[in-house]
């Protein structure tokens, strides 16, 4: 019996590295259409047209902190608006072998239950979940981070709320000196380049540095660093 699901196990891997396995679909009040599949040897998060967890976005993240120098900046304390199930911190834990104190803020709270039974999020250190709305937590929070990254979709669109100069405000002060801040967007339609243009270009009235990383010739990520 133990020999035949090894050999399960064998073909199953091998199969995600020719078609991918899907292994479940869920659908919530936030995310219509959520998928786990079984790609590559490793698990990965869908929407219905986008990666949320540990596919392209895994990389995204992976080429923004080699570019920004996240190893060097070595922060202390994170905020992660939009924690999916888990890329940016194992990145920074399993990958970059830095330790900060994280708080992560994910407003569906089955994606959450589905990080826990496919993609261990429990075995993460220094780590604050919270399943809470993104743009109420940050208008009433007040701790300061030395790395805010903001990962917020809905399928491929950063939803408009995310978009205002108030979140955007709210954001900036929960910076401390010279920390920065990182704004994950997809970069393919009008729609979504004059979402990030808008937010960009408010960034760029602030004190501080901006610049962006046009990455995979899909997503546009703005690097704000607060000057003080």
């Amino acid at each position: 019996m133990n020999s035949y699901f090894c050999i399960v196990a064998i073909l199953k891997k091998i199969r995600s590295y020719l078609l991918g396995v899907k292994e479940k679909t869920y659908s919530t009040p936030l995310n219509e259409t959520l998928e786990v599949w079984f790609i590559n040897g490793r698990h990965v998060l869908h929407s219905a047209n986008a990666n949320y967890s540990f596919d392209t976005l895994h990389s995204i993240f992976q080429e923004t902190f080699s570019q920004i120098g996240l190893e060097q900046i070595n922060p202390k304390k994170v905020l992660i608006l939009g924690f999916g199930a888990g890329s940016i911190v194992c990145i920074l834990q399993k990958e970059l072998q830095l330790f900060p104190a994280i708080t992560a803020v994910e407003h569906d709270e089955t994606i959450l239950q589905i990080g826990k039974e496919y993609f261990n999020t429990s075995s993460y250190k220094n780590l604050d979940i919270v399943c809470a709305d993104a743009f109420d937590f940050v208008a009433t929070h007040r701790e300061k981070y030395d790395l805010l990254v903001i990962d917020l979709f809905n399928d491929c669109n950063v939803p408009d709320k995310f978009l205002k100069k108030e979140f955007i405000d709210h954001c900036l002060e929960l910076l401390e000196p010279k920390a920065t801040l990182v704004f994950n967007f997809i970069n393919e339609s009008s729609v979504q380049k004059e979402g990030f243009n808008q937010v960009y270009n408010y960034l760029a009235s602030k004190n501080g540095e901006i610049k962006n990383l046009p990455l995979f010739g899909t997503n546009i990520v703005a690097v704000f660093t607060k000057n003080n």
